[in-house]
């Protein structure tokens, strides 16, 4: 019965606002565990408290979370219970920036879990698996079918999870799709802070929306927090100031975002996840290379010069890129010998068109067209289209006020 209860009650508090809560429900639940010789009650304690201290951005002690799940997972003998244990390991990888460890376990759990259970759960691993592609470049592991299976019964909120996706593939057609396609309240509660954060990025790219606006008021209630699930922690993606800061930027109020930026390094560095204190450096770069005051395009330069390095150590090649091409800028240069017609084909590119449609609106046939796109990608040193978007949307426009 007690068992009982305490599953209802770290239900009914898996929202942000119930975090102190559910941790203590994890030292309860675990202190059950032992008393009674249960591993399984064990280690739904170790999971609870798993979940609880990432989202209150305490990381090492989260990590310290896994070997003691691992040995009550071995002991137990069931999937299900090996699949928690490799959706914490994938987020905690992850956050690390241990992007090949991160890909095996989801990897592994997706094909515990794939056509034995309904869609969700091999929708948890696929969720992983794009977001590593996106941070590090490699499109390979998330195919058009794993996505169409994944999204075919999936709930509305996952449209925000979808668009990003896309965003980061470079087609923008399909992410606007999605993006219009979220709905303006209806955000699960275990997963608000991290479908929140998505949000509000995506509205940086595409335009204010009552959605947003709804997203960005949710954040502001928890500062301190770190952007993840609630009841099941798929993803840790950093602390929640840097949206608030990203959403600052985009409502024109370049001081709170640069300050809110701020905090949310401070707190990304503390925790230990450099992929995410990496994107919101350069974050603080682009609001520095638009505020323009006194001394900020020299913070601003100093800053994507920086992050540019630390990507490349990462092996984060689409934020390298990026960084690259927000510090040529900021130099007064350009990132490779670009003419006028590989600059206007760049910006079709991140745009979200094909070869087929550059064709059309240039006048000219499929096949010239694809020899620009190649052009552009050897003078940037660039892997793919993803690349040549990234660059066009931060290299073509840090110069306009």
């Amino acid at each position: 019965v007690l068992r009982s209860a305490l599953r209802s009650r770290q239900m009914a508090r898996s929202g942000p606002d119930g975090v102190a809560e559910r941790l203590e429900l994890g030292n309860r639940m675990l202190a059950l565990g032992k008393a009674d010789d249960d591993d399984d009650t064990m280690l739904w304690g170790r999971l609870w408290r798993f979940d609880a201290l990432a989202m209150l951005g305490r990381l090492d002690e989260a990590e310290g979370e896994l070997g003691p799940m691992l040995a009550l997972t071995e002991r137990l003998q069931r999937p299900l219970t090996r699949w928690h244990y490799l959706r914490s390991k994938a987020a905690m990888d992850l956050a690390r920036a241990r992007f090949d460890a991160a890909t095996t376990a989801a990897q592994e759990s997706l094909a515990l879990v794939e056509g034995r259970v309904h869609d969700a759960l091999p929708g948890v691993s696929v969720i992983v698996l794009t977001v590593i592609a996106g941070l590090t470049g490699r499109d390979e592991l998330v195919s058009e079918q794993m996505l169409e299976v994944f999204a075919r019964d999936a709930p509305r909120f996952v449209s925000a999870l979808l668009s990003a996706h896309w965003l980061r593939r470079g087609d923008r057609e399909r992410a606007r799709r999605d993006y219009t396609a979220i709905p303006a309240s209806d955000i699960p509660v275990p997963a608000l802070l991290s479908v929140a954060a998505t949000i509000v990025e995506l509205a940086a790219e595409f335009g204010p929306s009552a959605t947003a606006e709804h997203a960005a008021a949710a954040l502001r209630l928890y500062p301190d927090l770190f952007a993840t699930g609630g009841a099941g922690a798929i993803l840790v993606s950093g602390s929640a100031r840097t949206f608030l800061g990203i959403a600052a930027a985009a409502a024109g109020r370049p001081d709170d975002a640069v300050r809110e930026l701020r905090l949310g390094i401070a707190a990304d560095d503390r925790a230990g996840t450099p992929p995410f204190a990496g994107l919101a450096r350069f974050e603080l770069a682009k609001v520095l290379a638009r505020r323009r005051r006194p001394g900020d395009v020299e913070e601003a330069s100093a800053l994507a010069a920086s992050v540019a390095a630390t990507a490349g150590q990462l092996g984060m090649a689409p934020l390298r890129a990026r960084a690259d091409a927000l510090a040529a800028s900021l130099r007064g240069d350009t990132p490779g010998p670009l003419t006028s017609r590989e600059r206007q084909v760049a910006g079709y590119v991140a745009q979200g068109l094909t070869n087929k449609q550059i064709a059309a609106l240039l006048h000219i046939t499929e096949r010239p067209a694809e020899s620009h796109v190649q052009h552009i990608l050897g003078k940037l040193g660039l892997a793919n289209r993803t690349h040549i978007a990234t660059w066009a949307r931060d290299g073509l426009r840090t110069d306009q006020p």
